[in-house]
């Protein structure tokens, strides 16, 4: 500051023009008193303590705050600064989350794990107009009037293994005996000369 004392009208562009010219061209290169080299050198000598910067998204999730809420029964939402989430199907039936919430970003939370503090999921806001639609996805839970079920007859991996099974030319692996079906003689007596 002493050698800009006569500088009249001292501006910050001055200001910041003569600090990294004083540094660069006089601090840098004298040499220092009690350490015997100059800071340059000592700075290009010295081992690397640096450590590298987090990404965006990391430096993001670093400044967030933990949040417990109940999760509401009915519908399984919960609500962060007066803005309701939808918690995925697997963890409607908890009673209590744990969240990690930016409060100047909610489009979207973290769900995280209470103990260890890993990520689960994360919960995106209700959206009101489609949920006015009133078109719900499926739970997984299947009822009797789902239309995708097959009518009658059987599963699709069955009639494949029973059309290959035919396509082989081989018998089947067993033949019925009992109540249904009679018992072939002439197997019997083969059967017996064996």
């Amino acid at each position: 500051m002493a050698m800009l004392e006569n500088v009249e009208p001292l501006t910050l562009q001055d200001l910041n023009d003569a600090t990294v010219t004083w540094v660069e061209r006089e601090y840098h290169r004298r040499v220092h008193r009690e350490t015997g080299v100059t800071p340059l050198r000592r700075l290009t000598e010295s081992e690397d303590a640096s450590r590298p910067c987090p990404d965006g998204d990391d430096l993001r999730a670093a400044f967030r705050i933990k949040v417990r809420r109940k999760v509401r029964r009915s519908d399984g939402t919960v609500t962060v600064e007066k803005v309701r989430y939808q918690l995925l199907a697997p963890w409607r039936h908890l009673r209590e989350v744990d969240l990690r919430v930016a409060r100047w970003d909610l489009s979207g939370i973290d769900m995280v794990d209470g103990r260890t503090g890993d990520r689960i999921c994360t919960l995106r806001p209700v959206d009101k107009s489609r949920n006015a639609e009133g078109i719900r996805r499926r739970t997984g839970r299947r009822t009797e009037d789902d239309d995708d079920r097959p009518a009658t007859g059987p599963a699709p991996l069955l009639k494949r293994l029973r059309n290959e099974q035919d396509a082989s030319g081989l018998p089947p692996a067993w033949l019925p005996f009992g109540k249904d079906a009679e018992p072939d003689d002439d197997n019997d007596e083969q059967g017996d000369k064996s």
